[in-house]
Parts: structure tokens; sequence; C-alpha cells
């Protein structure tokens, strides 16, 4: 790293919204916080970027194309033994997909509801909480 650069929290974002993926990406590079932000639309497409990446936190949308985002989490938790900063973020969840997701390892379920500005800036507050927490 050259003298002067900063280290950033490198975020993964599953979104299979283009538009959605680009506007969130962009409007957490863009926060307060030091977020350097990849993004993916699949699950397989994220467990790839996990492979190659240490990531310090991983967001990801519930509803997705070929899988959602809790098989994405069952496979963070249950089969790579991965305790990485989770956050269900969505806006097509209820109550039990909530549940569900918290019950299997999340570390925050946040959804997508109300003016954009206050929406991300929740999300970036609740990523740097955790990953605050995570690295002590």
């Amino acid at each position: 790293m050259d003298e002067g650069e900063v280290d950033k929290n490198k975020i993964l974002y599953v979104e299979d919204n283009k538009l959605l993926l680009t506007y969130t990406k962009i409007n957490l590079e863009n926060s307060d916080y030091d977020f350097e932000v990849d993004t993916a639309q699949t699950v397989a497409e994220a467990l790839k970027f996990i492979k190659k990446t240490d990531y310090d936190a991983v967001i990801s949308d519930y509803l997705l194309e070929e899988q959602d985002g809790l098989d994405l989490l069952r496979t963070l938790r249950e089969e790579k033994g991965s305790d990485i900063p989770f956050i269900m973020f969505t806006g097509k969840g209820d109550e039990t997909v909530a549940q569900k997701a918290l019950n299997m390892g999340a570390d925050r379920y946040i959804r997508k509801k109300g003016d954009a500005k206050s929406q991300y800036d929740r999300l970036a507050e609740a990523l740097i909480e955790l990953i605050r927490d995570e690295k002590g």
C-alpha cells in the first residue's frame, strides 16, 4: 500500500437488479466511510469472489434469480464455516424471512424502504459497526 493510501473496507454486494447494484455501490463508496464495493448478481458469482478476496462484510438482497440471499448465507455459515459480517438488505422479505436470516447467522436485516439517503446511511452505519466489532 502506498504511503497515505487509506485501507478501505472491502464489501461484496449481491443484487440481481443492475440499477440497484450500481446505485448502492456508488452510495456506499461515496459515504463518509472508506468502502470499496465489489458487486455480484448471483450466489454463484458471489462465491467465486469470496474465494479470491478477503471481504470485511457481505450484503445480499433476499430475492435473486437462481438462488436467494438465504442460500448464500447458508453456504457461508454452514459449508464455508465463515463468520464474515452479513447483512440481508432487501425490499421483498417479511418477518419470516428476517427471522430465518437472523437464525441462520445474518448479523443484520435491513429493509429497503424510506428515502434513499436515510436507507444508505443506515446501511453504511451498520456495515462500519459490524466491521469494527469484527476487527476488534
